[in-house]
Formats: C-alpha cells, structure tokens, sequence
C-alpha cells in the first residue's frame, strides 16, 4: 500500500516537474495564417490587424477552435490569470503549484496533459 501510494505520487511529481511553464506553452500555441475566408482579419480583442511578418501579432488556434485573438493579446489574457478561451471560456489550460512555490505554476490541458496539435 504505502510502496503504491509512494509510486503514484513519485509519478505525478515527475508529470508536473515536466509539464512546460505558461510561457513556453502559449509560445508553443500553433498559428494560422493572418488571411482565412469567413474568419476576421484582425484579433477581437485588440483589432489590430493580423500579421505573418510578427509573431506577437500572429493568428493563434486554440484548442476550442477559436482563431480570434493574436499571441499577445492571449498572454496578456493569462498573464491576468485567465485559464480560458476568451470567446467561448472553454478551460485551456489549468494552473498548479509545483512544489508550493508562487510562480511556479505549470500549465496543462483538461486531461493533465500538454494538448498535441
């Protein structure tokens, strides 16, 4: 019993201290390109136009489908404390603290996982 508790919690310690930063997952977001027919040239947040030339400015597809914001408006939005799309709040990502320390905070999917795409 103990040897198996020691395990599951040796794993999730393992799971979390792996899981990449809010940082380095909304850098790892995938963009489209600034022009798709039917979807809004610019982000719904800011309005700036959207921009292949600048990164800050690109096209970000999340994993609710939504397109609509460009990369800075959506670390922006984290950075506020905001786990969820902006259009729609389907739950992106879930802060937790590893090893008790404020600023540690590790960001996954709903399954616990880094999302593939």
């Amino acid at each position: 019993m103990f040897f198996t508790h020691w395990l599951l919690k040796l794993s999730l310690k393992t799971r979390l201290s792996s899981l990449p930063s809010r940082a380095e997952w909304l850098d790892s977001l995938p963009t489209d390109p600034p022009n798709i027919p039917d979807l809004r040239p610019d982000c719904a947040i800011c309005y700036r136009a959207f921009s292949a030339q600048t990164p800050k400015r690109a096209r970000v597809r999340l994993s609710c489908g939504h397109r609509h914001f460009c990369l800075e408006c959506l670390k922006q939005w984290s950075a506020m404390g905001k786990t969820g799309c902006p259009y729609c709040r389907e739950q992106l990502w879930y802060p937790h603290l590893v090893g008790g320390r404020p600023g540690a905070g590790r960001y996954v999917d709903f399954n616990g996982w880094p999302r593939n795409y």
